[in-house]
């Protein structure tokens, strides 16, 4: 068995001459392979029973004509720059193309010829980024514009009269902490720039009327190791539902940017590790006795509604019965819930029970968007990106983990995720948000990323109780 990973090739097993051919190697060394293969006689009566080849095409970039030869020299360079380690086999797959888009910043070395494409590379130096490794920079950065997603879950204020009016408040403290964090680092609200920054990358948004836009030209300069240096221009979308029950166009810009964007950050609830949610879910709750008649008490708050059923035995039990018998009725509001998991980790809780119960209801939008056959998968499958960056900063988001990663478009190899381990005060969530924003374009490692990440928390959560945040991911090269 193969234990270091330098011993790996990019191919299941050895690659038969014809295959060699197919790579764009000469025809003269075509025939010498086969020769050596199955002898001189038997490739000339092979060779007596093809037909007459039409003339190839011309590759439709350079790198296709690349020989075996060629390949392992550009490979022996990009393994001096620490950014590829697999087996020096002359092969152009997934890991040396991953391994030139980080040389040169993005696909320019697709239309030079293997000379140029050495050279430049033997002339590159990558200085040492204190150790770990970076974000895989050059899919951020390549179309010259990075955009991150700020979504900010909703927030419920149950004990108020005026509960839409305050959670609002709450949501827009929020928003407006992380604008003036933004505008302290140079962001100005200009919706018409975004657009036209975007545009001229060849992004499209669904619903651009939706949400606030920032931008910072000039953000950030760009320097691959074998490429040349560049502006980048940098634009932040913040976006929160300001309605009960009016969720799901959140949703959609949300998916939408972790699907299309190149990042998305959400700070807000977790739902029991059920997923980000940017609607009420529970509208309220009415107790009738007997069933028909009147309610005899209606509630907002499932806290206060265990409360209630705790009187009767336990909750989720007498809550099951109460349902089936027409005693209790429900009204959901979960347009705008990011089903990220099938069913909660925490079901021996009564809010766990109850929310997997209320998500089980279908109502509204609650089919699970991760797995193959979700709307995370089929939204990365149609953006053509390979690399995609994503941030959780709510409670229980580790919970996402394993379901998220299970998705196409989202594995360790595709994204980086920056989620929580603990319980988090997510109203605090702009100052981590400010943190990751500044470390994307600072192109720190990813180890720096989720120091200053939980350096902001630790600095403005209140009863801080140790650093929550982590980076998982296979990440960029080696810095």
């Amino acid at each position: 068995m193969r234990t270091r990973l330098e011993q790996q090739s990019e191919t299941p097993g050895p690659q038969a001459p014809e295959t060699a051919v197919a790579r764009g190697a000469a025809a003269v060394d075509a025939v010498l392979a086969l020769q050596r293969t199955v002898g001189n006689a038997a490739t000339v009566a092979l060779l007596a029973r093809q037909p007459v080849a039409a003339p190839r095409a011309p590759p439709s970039d350079a790198s296709e004509s690349w020989t075996k030869e060629e390949i392992k020299a550009v490979q022996r360079q990009l393994r001096r720059l620490r950014l590829y380690d697999l087996l020096i086999d002359g092969i152009l797959g997934r890991f040396t193309e991953l391994g030139l888009v980080e040389a040169f910043g993005g696909e320019e070395w697709r239309r030079l010829d293997a000379a140029a494409t050495t050279s430049r590379l033997a002339a590159a130096t990558r200085p040492g980024g204190g150790g770990g490794r970076t974000l895989r920079y050059a899919e951020l950065f390549k179309d010259g514009v990075f955009d991150v997603t700020f979504g900010i879950g909703y927030k419920e204020s149950p004990k108020d009269p005026d509960e839409e009016s305050t959670a609002n408040s709450q949501m827009a403290v929020i928003e407006a902490e992380a604008v003036k964090l933004l505008a302290d680092r140079g962001f100005k609200e200009d919706a018409n720039l975004a657009a036209k920054l975007l545009a001229n990358a060849g992004r499209a948004v669904d619903d651009p009327g939706y949400g606030r836009w920032f931008v910072k030209e000039n953000a950030a300069t760009y320097a691959a190791p074998a490429g040349i240096p560049r502006q980048i221009h940098a634009v932040v979308r913040t976006i929160r539902n300001m309605e009960r029950g009016a969720g799901g166009r959140a949703r959609a810009a949300f998916v939408e940017a972790m699907t299309r964007g190149d990042a998305a950050f959400y700070t807000g609830h977790g739902r029991y590790g059920t997923g980000p949610d940017f609607d009420r879910n529970f509208l309220q709750f009415r107790i009738y006795d007997p069933p028909g008649k009147s309610p005899v008490q209606t509630l907002d708050d499932y806290d206060v509604l265990e409360r209630e059923l705790a009187k009767h035995g336990n909750p989720w039990t007498v809550f099951k019965k109460w349902v089936a018998d027409g005693r209790l009725e429900v009204d959901f509001s979960n347009a705008g819930n990011l089903r990220l998991v099938a069913a909660t980790p925490h079901k021996s809780e009564f809010g766990g029970a109850l929310m997997q119960w209320a998500l089980e209801q279908q109502q509204g939008g609650s089919a699970v968007a991760t797995g193959t056959t979700g709307d995370l998968a089929a939204g990365a499958a149609v953006s053509g990106r390979k690399y995609r960056l994503l941030a959780f900063a709510g409670c229980r988001t580790l919970d996402y983990e394993r379901s998220l990663r299970a998705t196409p478009g989202f594995g360790a190899g595709e994204a980086d995720v920056l989620e929580t381990t603990r319980t988090v005060h997510a109203g605090y969530g702009a100052y981590a948000f400010a943190a990751f924003v500044d470390s994307v374009l600072g192109q720190v490692t990813t180890q720096k990323l989720q120091q200053a990440a939980n350096r902001a928390m630790r600095e403005h959560e209140p009863e801080f109780s140790g650093d929550p945040i982590v980076v998982t991911g296979r990440g960029g090269p080696r810095s």
